[in-house]
C-alpha cells in the first residue's frame, strides 16, 4: 500500500532534523511560518499555534433536490491534539441542537493541516488563519429524533453507526490581541456518492437519495450564513493555478519530522457542467470539473515533478472533480467575514516523485480519492514575504483512499467511511 511504500522512500533520507515544533500558544502576533518549505523531499519541522476548545453557534442545513431546509445548532469543538501523521490532528466535534440541548451529531474529526496566510478585514485589523482538511465519521445520540442535520442513514431511521462527513476547518488569529475564531464545514453527500453501489461502499443501502447534509458554523446574528439556494448560486473557483502546493504526510514510523511540500508548477481548474446530481433537479449547486496540477521535485525517472489530475469512470459517482456550493456568511463582522463555502471531492491519478527515488520495482502512480473545502472572497489575503501570493480562492484536499496504478486489484470498498490520508493538494484558482 502507499503508506507503507511512502515510509520507505522517506526512510533514504538521510538528512533530518529531530522534531515536529507545535507552538504551545497561541502569540499575539502574526507572521508564523509553518516551516514546511524546503528542498525536495527533504524533512522539516511543522510550526502551528495549539488552538484552543471553542463553541460556536452553528446552522444544520439539508437539501432535497438542491432546496435547502435548516435548523439552528451549537459546535464544539475541542482542542486540536497531533497523531502520528504528519500535520494531523482530531478534535472532538459535537452538533448540538440549539433549542432543546440534545446532541444530534458527535465523532473525532481527522484535521489535515494544508497552510497558512494572512489577510485582513475591512477595519484593517490582521489576521493569521490556518486550514484543515477535515473527514469524519459522525454518530448520533442514542434516542434522537429525526431533524435536519442528522442523515437518515443513522440509527433509529437507518442500520449504520456512522455517517461520513468531509469539508474543511479554519483557524483565525487577530494579530493584535491574540483573540482566536474558527469557521467549519461539513458536509455529507446523497446516496450515489457515499452508500451506492453497494460494492463500492462500506455503508451501503438507499436512504436519502436526493437529499444531502451540511454542518456549518459560525452563525450569528451578526455574520449569518445563507445556504445556497436557487436565490443564491455563488460563483464557483476556476481557472489557471497559480500557487500553492502538494505534500506526502507519511514519515518512517517513530520519526518525528515532516516533508518539504512540493510548490505547484502549474495546473488548471476547469469547470464543465452544472447541475444536481443528487434527484432530477436542474438547479446548479454542482459543478463538474477538470482539475490538474504539476509539482517543481523533478523525479529521476519521468524528469517531472510530482502530478494529480481529477479522472473518470463510469461505474464510480464523480464527473472528474465535484464541487458543492454550500452558501455564504454575509457580513465581515466576524470570522470569516463574507466568503463563500464549498466542498470537493473526486477520483484522481496521483504521482509521487519521491517513489522514483526507490530501486524497482516500486509503484509511483496512484488511484486516489480526495475529499476537502474550498472558499472564495472572505477577507482580503495579504501579500508576506514568508508566504506565497495568494488568490482569495483556496482548495484544500487531503485522500480518503489509495491504491498503486498497475498493483494488485484495489481493495474494495473504497468510500463510507475515514480512511488514511497519504497526500495532499491546496491550490488557488486564479478566478472568480
Amino acid at each position: 500500500m502507499q503508506s507503507a511504500i511512502a515510509r520507505r522512500c522517506l526512510v533514504l533520507l538521510t538528512a533530518f532534523t529531530a522534531l515536529v515544533a507545535v507552538a504551545s500558544t497561541a502569540h499575539a502576533q502574526c507572521v508564523r511560518p509553518d516551516n514546511l518549505n524546503g528542498p525536495c523531499w527533504q524533512p522539516v519541522n511543522l510550526n502551528i499555534p495549539q488552538f484552543p476548545d471553542i463553541t460556536n453557534p452553528g446552522l444544520g442545513i439539508c437539501w432535497t433536490l438542491c432546496i435547502p431546509t435548516t435548523n439552528p445548532v451549537n459546535v464544539i469543538q475541542t482542542t486540536p491534539v497531533p497523531t502520528a501523521v504528519c500535520g494531523q490532528f482530531t478534535s472532538s466535534v459535537s452538533v448540538v441542537n440549539a433549542t432543546t440541548g440534545v446532541t444530534d451529531l458527535f465523532g473525532s474529526v481527522i484535521l489535515d493541516y494544508t497552510r497558512t496566510w494572512e489577510e485582513m478585514d475591512t477595519s484593517g485589523r490582521q489576521y493569521q488563519v490556518w486550514r484543515f482538511a477535515a473527514k469524519v465519521d459522525f454518530s448520533n445520540t442514542v434516542g434522537a429524533v429525526p431533524r435536519c442535520p442528522v442523515p437518515t442513514c443513522l440509527p433509529p431511521f437507518g442500520p449504520h453507526p456512522t455517517a461520513f462527513f468531509y469539508g474543511y476547518v479554519d483557524y483565525s488569529i487577530e494579530c493584535t490581541i491574540g483573540l482566536t475564531e474558527s469557521s467549519l464545514v461539513l458536509f455529507h453527500n446523497c446516496d450515489a456518492f457515499i452508500h451506492q453501489p453497494p460494492a463500492l461502499s462500506s455503508r451501503p443501502g438507499a436512504f436519502h437519495p436526493a437529499t444531502t447534509y451540511a454542518v456549518v458554523s459560525p452563525n450569528t446574528s451578526t455574520n449569518p450564513f445563507t445556504p445556497t439556494s436557487p436565490a443564491l448560486l455563488p460563483t464557483f473557483p476556476s481557472g489557471p493555478l497559480m500557487v500553492e502546493a502538494v505534500r506526502n504526510v507519511n514519515n518512517p514510523a517513530g520519526l518525528p519530522f515532516c516533508v518539504a511540500e512540493e510548490p505547484l508548477l502549474d495546473g488548471d481548474l476547469m469547470p464543465l457542467v452544472f447541475g444536481c446530481p443528487c434527484g432530477a433537479s436542474l438547479l446548479p449547486q454542482v459543478s463538474a470539473n477538470l482539475f490538474k496540477g504539476s509539482g517543481v521535485c523533478i523525479g529521476p525517472i519521468s524528469g517531472g515533478g510530482s502530478s494529480f489530475e481529477a479522472l473518470f469512470f463510469a461505474i464510480l459517482p464523480w464527473l472528474f472533480y465535484d464541487t458543492t456550493s454550500i452558501g455564504s456568511w454575509t457580513t465581515d463582522f466576524n470570522y470569516p467575514g463574507q466568503e463563500n463555502a464549498f466542498v470537493g471531492e473526486g477520483l484522481f491519478q496521483y504521482h509521487d516523485s519521491c517513489q522514483e527515488l526507490l530501486p524497482p520495482p516500486v509503484f509511483t502512480d496512484f488511484a486516489e480519492i480526495f475529499y476537502g473545502g474550498q472558499t472564495t472572497g472572505g477577507r482580503v489575503v495579504l501579500p508576506n514575504p514568508l508566504f506565497p501570493p495568494l488568490t482569495q480562492n483556496f482548495v484544500d484536499l487531503a485522500d480518503n483512499y489509495s491504491t498503486p496504478i498497475g498493483g494488485p486489484p484495489p481493495p474494495l470498498p473504497i468510500y463510507g467511511a475515514v480512511e488514511p490520508t497519504d497526500h495532499l493538494i491546496y491550490v488557488n484558482p486564479t478566478m472568480p
